[in-house]
């Protein structure tokens, strides 16, 4: 009792591949409904969700770069997590709907250097933004940014570099939230798309 917000970070991350769909819906599922129920049977006053930018189905297929709302396109590949993803989102919606529960889905990129993902590489030539990382450290400005945000009350946003070859638009989170990356990977030159 007594705390104005709750910070989930529910999720199956690593060895997540051969589980079976029963604890997605375990873990990821049921895990954000009841913290999004305790929220409000405590009276909290706002949910920030970390989802992911995979909520969108995997890779993008419209034109990028991809923003919150453009259609989705889910493939058998890591389904259970990404639909896991997606339907956290549409319970923090329902639950800002039925409740007036203020909720913000963050939906960060590949998180790099978390001693899993080492983080992107020069690519191959390309001529279409090919970048879906981000730094922890942005990922953590972005959920105090969340956490402070006065004037939103529901939102979703992908928190990624700030660099013109990304795949996901993030320019939704500078504009509502202030969002501003600081860690960019300049040493890797961007791509400009033709």
């Amino acid at each position: 009792m007594g705390q104005d917000a709750v910070v989930s970070l529910v999720a199956l991350v690593r060895g997540r591949h051969d589980k079976p769909v029963s604890l997605f819906c375990d873990v990821m599922v049921k895990g954000l409904w009841h913290v999004a129920e305790a929220c409000v049977e405590a009276d909290v006053g706002r949910l920030v969700s970390v989802s992911s930018v995979i909520a969108c189905g995997g890779m993008p297929s419209v034109e990028q770069p991809y923003q919150v709302g453009d259609p989705m396109r889910f493939g058998p590949g890591d389904l259970f997590y990404c639909l896991s993803k997606r339907l956290g989102e549409d319970i923090g919606s329902a639950y800002h709907q039925a409740h007036k529960l203020s909720v913000i889905h963050l939906r960060p990129g590949v998180i790099a250097g978390d001693g899993a993902n080492p983080g992107p590489g020069r690519p191959p030539e390309t001529q279409r933004p090919w970048f879906v990382y981000v730094d922890p450290r942005d990922v953590a400005q972005a959920v105090e940014l969340a956490l402070e945000a006065q004037d939103i009350d529901y939102g979703c946003y992908n928190i990624v570099a700030g660099r013109s070859d990304s795949v996901f638009d993030w320019s939704a989170a500078a504009r509502d939230l202030g969002y501003r990356p600081e860690f960019n990977w300049p040493e890797i030159a961007e791509t400009r798309a033709g």
